[in-house]
This record gives C-alpha cells, sequence and structure tokens, in this order.
C-alpha cells in the first residue's frame, strides 16, 4: 500500500467504517511504514481528545434555525454570473474608452486640429490648452508666474 492511499484509510480506519480488507491492509503498512505510524498516532490523539470534550446541547431556537435552513433548499452554488458581469462592464468601459480615443481624433482632424495621417498626432493631447489664459486657472498661472518673475 502507498502513503497516500494510507492517508485516505486513516479518518475511516478511527471511525470504524474499513472493511476487513482495508482494516487489515492499513495496519499492515503502518507496522512498515514510520511516518503513517506517527501520523496514525497523531490523529488517534486528535481523536481521543475530542471524543473526550464535553458535550453541550444547542438550545432548541438555534437546532430550528438550522433545520429550517437544510430544509427550505437555500443552498448557495457557484455561480459564473457575476464572472460574466464583471467581464461584460469591463469590455464596455474599454468600449467606451477606445470610441472617445476614435471619436476624439476624428473630430480633430476634421476641424484642422491636427497634422492628418500622423500617428502620433491620433493620442496626442497636445492641441489641448489645460488652462486657456481667459479661464480662472489661466489667470491664476498667470498671477503666480508673475510674482516668481519678481
Amino acid at each position: 500500500m502507498k502513503c497516500s492511499n494510507a492517508h485516505k484509510l486513516m479518518s475511516p480506519y478511527l471511525d470504524g467504517e474499513l472493511s476487513a480488507g482495508e482494516l487489515e491492509a492499513l495496519e499492515s503498512h503502518v507496522q512498515k511504514c514510520a511516518s503513517c505510524s506517527e501520523e496514525l498516532r497523531e490523529l488517534q490523539g486528535i481523536h481521543r481528545f475530542f471524543a473526550s470534550a464535553e458535550k453541550f446541547e444547542a438550545s432548541p431556537v438555534f437546532s430550528r434555525r438550522v433545520m429550517a435552513s437544510l430544509t427550505s433548499g437555500d443552498i448557495k452554488r457557484f455561480s459564473f454570473k457575476p464572472l460574466v458581469i464583471n467581464f461584460a462592464e469591463a469590455i464596455a468601459v474599454l468600449f467606451i474608452i477606445g470610441f472617445g480615443i476614435l471619436s476624439g481624433s476624428f473630430l480633430s482632424n476634421t476641424m484642422g486640429l491636427q497634422r492628418p495621417g500622423s500617428s502620433a498626432s491620433l493620442l496626442s493631447l497636445d492641441v489641448f490648452d489645460a488652462t486657456p489664459p481667459d479661464s480662472i486657472g489661466g489667470v491664476y498661472l498667470a498671477m503666480t508666474e508673475r510674482r516668481y518673475e519678481k
């Protein structure tokens, strides 16, 4: 018997659920294999610890709620729906961004703002003035530049 098979049989062994053939094979393997023997001893210690632990009764209200939730059929299963929705949202955002870039470059080309045919000019924002002189930002920038010039 391989160690991996022995590990699979250890829990049923402790619960007394092995057939006679499996029981004999596991006990034979454990006598020959030191690591499996040690693991079985550890599992037996854990099993004894939990078997000797004090038992507590659950309140009737708790028991009824648990049993009602089990019989109601409200079992959550894995669904691909949230993944599909998130993927669709990401595709929509990318589509909107791409459409904005393409339409912006088209509009700037038709208005004569950029040299047509320049591949670097398609995504360039050099044609836009971040702070036009007659805007609040432009006035503020002009004031701060003059203050530092003195």
